[in-house]
């Protein structure tokens, strides 16, 4: 069982990294900051997204494999 715990790191990372920074990245925009701020917060929100549902589907299934033997 110890090779899902890069599953579980992962995803973890994506909730408290990648969102809120994202997050942070688009209000900043919101308050007028420059468009590179509008990028950014879109590509670290999307990632963030995308890591988290991957990597939960991902661990979904793992357990799912080892609980239906």
């Amino acid at each position: 069982m110890e090779w899902i715990d890069p599953f579980v790191i992962g995803f973890g990372v994506a909730i408290l990294y990648f969102i809120p920074k994202g997050i942070s990245m688009l209000s900043k925009w919101n308050n007028g900051a420059s468009y590179s701020y509008l990028r950014w917060g879109i590509c670290f929100l999307g990632t963030g997204i995308f890591l988290s549902a991957y990597l939960l589907g991902a661990s979904i299934i793992s357990y799912a494999k080892i609980f239906l033997r």
